[in-house]
């Protein structure tokens, strides 16, 4: 699980390492004005990427995932 609403290349590199070791990758993302979300997780259709609002969606999100 990424946590990927600010961009970070040290979270790009853990990222692409998940991806050649071919690891499901749950990103969350916050969603906000002004902030967008990196073109490049945005577009890679390996990686799920799932948006929350506020503090207290990643709670929901997590049970979501484990439930799946």
């Amino acid at each position: 699980m990424a946590e990927v609403t600010t961009a970070s290349l040290g979270m790009g590199y853990e990222l692409g390492i998940a991806e050649k070791l071919n690891k499901k990758v749950l990103c969350i993302y916050r969603e906000k004005e002004g902030v967008r979300l990196s073109a490049m997780i945005a577009g890679n259709s390996k990686l799920t990427v799932k948006i929350y609002r506020d503090l207290g969606d990643p709670d929901a999100l997590f049970r979501n995932l484990f439930s799946e």
